[in-house]
């Protein structure tokens, strides 16, 4: 009878510890992407990445090379973040902003940096 007492409670922690894991901030399904690649694929060697900064609600592009198309505004990486983002900083290595890579951003300031 003890065995089986230790077994249950054994089975009974191991799913509290996974559900706590699931759905604790440091959980996978957690995390939200700040982060991510959106330059242009093909053989231009684009390198430009975007990244979104929650705290001051500002979306960077960085990198070298073209940005990505997008069909609409829901096929942006940084999609999740539209209604949030109030500055956008382009960095002086990207060459070209793909077509509605802005779509939805309202009320934003674009600021192009050019070294």
């Amino acid at each position: 009878m003890k065995s089986i007492n230790r077994s249950k409670s054994l089975m009974v922690q191991t799913t509290m510890m996974l559900l706590f894991t699931l759905f604790s901030t440091n959980g996978a399904w957690a995390q939200d992407n700040y982060s991510g690649n959106c330059g242009k694929t093909g053989t231009d060697g684009s390198d430009v990445t975007w990244t979104y900064n929650p705290d001051s609600k500002t979306l960077t592009i960085s990198g070298t090379g073209e940005m990505a198309n997008y069909d609409n505004a829901d096929s942006q990486p940084w999609k999740n973040y539209r209604n949030d983002i109030t500055s956008i900083v382009i960095e002086s290595g990207v060459t070209t902003i793909g077509d509605n890579a802005f779509n939805g951003c309202t009320g934003v300031t674009i600021t192009v940096t050019v070294i």
